[in-house]
């Protein structure tokens, strides 16, 4: 019985990554509750031609994919404002399904515990199962004005551990036209906001209006522009890319490829 709740768990956990394509930037909820934008995959297969991105484990805390070129926050969030209000009802019925089917099935299959319990359990299945799945039509033709994919609504009444997952469905691809730095502007806190827009700054330098006139807005274009502070003595060097910072014998950020460093300003280094 316990090999048959580990194979559960793998199951419900390999739904919890999201495809990741060229370009794109994934945004997920962190360990502390903020958000951190990832443009990088974290498993990869094929020699690369298949990757994916961790999203979250709870239902109720959806990630968000951002690839396009629009660099309107403003749009961004009021696409998500609209989207997290059409799911409020569906979240609820998910993090039911998941309590119910990754936690306290498990319980009753390992200690029957809850062996007494069970026709209120299945009743409580049955209903948070059609709740979801009901919920999830409703909140897709509202958000996306049309019905999902034949093959997403089979997968979704047909499995469980996929229906637990339906929020993600919704919210995953909603900003998907934004501009990564838009999607930071609206999802997260000021220092994950100025390392997107630093990225960004050195890498496409033509966009370095947009985004200077993004981050004036936020009262933040003195923390883009200064150099980071040394957290210990040795540290005398960083990264304009990423503001990383590394000792003397560092020449070449660890993370960004190629980057060579520039010594901290004195003020900085001391």
């Amino acid at each position: 019985m316990t090999g048959f709740v580990a194979v559960l768990w793998a199951l419900y956990v390999s739904e919890c990554f999201v495809r990741w394509r060229g370009g794109d930037w994934v945004f997920r909820a962190a360990t502390d509750g903020t958000v951190v934008g990832v443009s990088e995959p974290d498993i990869t297969f094929l020699d690369g031609r298949v990757a994916f991105v961790w999203a979250s484990l709870l239902p109720g805390r959806p990630a968000h994919v951002a690839s396009g070129s629009a660099l309107d926050p403003r749009r961004c969030r009021i696409r998500l404002k609209r989207a997290r209000g059409e799911i409020v009802w569906l979240r609820r019925f998910a993090t039911s399904l998941f309590a119910l089917v990754l936690i306290l099935f498990p319980i009753l299959v390992l200690t029957e515990w809850l062996l007494p319990a069970l026709p209120i359990l299945a009743a409580a299945f049955v209903l948070a199962w059609a709740g979801t799945l009901a919920t999830f039509f409703a909140a897709y033709r509202r958000v996306y004005g049309s019905r999902p994919a034949l093959e997403t609504w089979l997968v979704l009444a047909l499995s469980p551990l996929s229906l637990i997952r339906a929020p993600h469905v919704i919210v995953l691809h909603v900003v998907r036209g934004s501009h990564p730095v838009a999607a930071a502007n609206a999802l997260c806190g000021d220092q994950e906001f100025l390392r997107v827009c630093r990225l960004w700054l050195f890498d496409c330098p033509e966009l370095r209006p947009a985004i200077q006139d993004l981050v004036d807005r936020r009262g933040l274009q003195r923390q883009l522009t200064d150099p980071p502070a040394a957290t210990e003595p040795e540290v005398s060097r960083f990264c304009e890319r990423c503001h990383a910072t590394f000792n003397e014998k560092a020449r070449v950020c660890a993370d960004c490829e190629d980057v060579v460093l520039t010594p901290l300003p004195a003020t900085a280094a001391s």
